[in-house]
């Protein structure tokens, strides 16, 4: 149970730390790791959508746009892990309580 209540944290950390290994990596040397990025496209990939267009509009008033994309995937990247794991703990708490001995279940026809 313990580990339930800091999944959310647990998936937000180890988005957080893949973001700015992979964005660190692309600013550092953007002729060998430029594309790494798009690893991170692919793992955010609904929530992604919606961060291509928050890029895009960024992108006018800034002149390094890798940093930009960072901060936006490792924002916006983050707080999708984050509800991701909220989640899924709504969920395990719900099967772990109607699982309990005792427990009342109401099936409707």
């Amino acid at each position: 149970m313990r580990l339930l209540k800091v999944l959310p944290f647990i998936l937000a950390g180890m988005h957080a730390v893949i973001a700015a290994g992979v964005f660190g990596m692309a600013i550092s040397n953007p002729a060998r790791s430029g594309l790494f990025p798009l690893v991170l496209y692919y793992i955010d990939y609904p929530c992604s959508i919606l961060m291509e267009s928050l890029r895009r509009s960024l992108h006018g008033t800034a002149g390094n746009s890798l940093v930009v994309d960072g901060l936006v995937y490792g924002i916006v990247g983050t707080l999708w892990f984050f509800l991701i794991g909220l989640l899924l703990r709504a969920v395990v708490e719900r099967l772990i309580q109607a699982a309990r001995p005792g427990a009342i279940c109401v099936v409707e026809k």
